[in-house]
């Protein structure tokens, strides 16, 4: 997989981004706004686009709406993910901040990997 034509940083710098440009655009996770009202408000708010996301998935029939759904809910998902180690890490005494920031990672990778796992093996694609 030749990814080369998405690793231009003068593109991907440039304002507009032009299209098929730039693989990834992560303006959803800068999370400044976190800074301006604060960790916690920000993942109870996060919480509700979460909830409308999982909606839509479970009350579409429309492979289109249904994608939307997911769109909504992954990034409510990576925002939640990208503001919950910033907050645990204010909490957590100094002492044991290593070990959570660590566990956190740890369980979140194994999160995704049991999963891919368990599609290996299931191979539900043959039947």
């Amino acid at each position: 997989m030749n990814l080369s034509q998405y690793n231009d940083t003068d593109e991907c710098n440039a304002r507009p981004v032009a299209e098929d440009t730039c693989l990834v655009f992560p303006g959803h996770s800068k999370l400044e706004w976190t800074d301006k009202y604060g960790r916690k408000a920000a993942l109870m708010d996060n919480c509700i686009f979460m909830i409308v996301g999982g909606m839509v998935q479970a009350s579409v029939s429309n492979v289109w709406l249904f994608a939307l759904g997911r769109l909504i809910a992954g990034i409510s998902s990576g925002t939640a993910t990208a503001t919950i180690g910033g907050y645990m890490n204010e909490l957590s005494p100094p002492h044991i901040r290593n070990p959570l920031g660590l566990g956190l990672q740890i369980f979140m990778t194994i999160g995704i990997l049991f999963p891919a796992i368990a599609f290996f093996f299931a191979n539900t694609s043959s039947g």
